[in-house]
């Protein structure tokens, strides 16, 4: 059908745009205790625990393949020449 297989190359603009999105999801991840008591001062502030309740925001519409459109039915969106 029109699955891609792993050895399938990706187009330079999805190739860019999968890099672009792990990136992202590189940058975003938890800070860890070891890399906050680097960067934190080792007193004068405190870590307050979330809520019991707190649910992390996860919004996978947002990921690039989450959805996949035809591009001949994508919109062409807000664009700067």
């Amino acid at each position: 059908g029109g699955h891609a297989s792993p050895a399938t190359p990706l187009s330079g603009d999805l190739a860019k745009a999968l890099a672009i999105e792990r990136e992202m999801e590189t940058r975003n991840r938890p800070w860890t205790a070891a890399a906050l008591d680097a960067i934190l001062p080792a007193e004068g502030y405190s870590i307050v625990p979330p809520p019991s309740n707190y649910v992390p925001l996860r919004t996978p519409s947002r990921k690039l393949l989450a959805t996949p459109t035809p591009m001949g039915m994508t919109p062409a969106g807000f664009q700067m020449a």
